[in-house]
């Protein structure tokens, strides 16, 4: 095993072919399943806490929505779940559609104008 699987040698993590996947006998036993899929077993640590993550954060937001369930539900409409350029295009899909002060507002309170300088109460 290596420490990075996609730049070992040519032919370590081929895909099983299409007639491979669709044929039944691939899922008949645990042996015909490993030698199909076997050339994918360096990515199972990676795909295995990626899903732990992404159920630690369900579980999380779940917690918080209980909490604080407006500016929770406010909050996940202004910011991505993991990536930053969906805050991004959230961000302009609420100032599109003409709600994202009052999200802002939620989130962060209102902004006034002091001395043309803007402050959060």
């Amino acid at each position: 095993m290596t420490l990075f699987p996609i730049l070992t040698g040519p032919g370590s993590l081929d895909p099983p072919s299409i007639q491979t996947i669709l044929s039944p006998e691939t899922y008949q036993s645990i042996a015909s399943f490993l030698s199909a899929y076997g050339s994918l077993q360096p990515l199972l640590p990676g795909i295995i806490i990626s899903f732990l993550f992404l159920g630690s954060t369900r579980f999380t937001e779940g917690i918080t929505k209980k909490k604080y369930p407006v500016r929770y539900k406010a909050y996940q409409r202004r910011v991505g779940m993991f990536s930053p350029i969906g805050t991004v295009f959230k961000g302009w899909y609420l100032q599109a559609t003409g709600e994202r002060k009052k999200v802002d507002d939620l989130l962060w309170g209102p902004v006034k104008a002091v001395n043309g300088t803007k402050k959060v109460n």
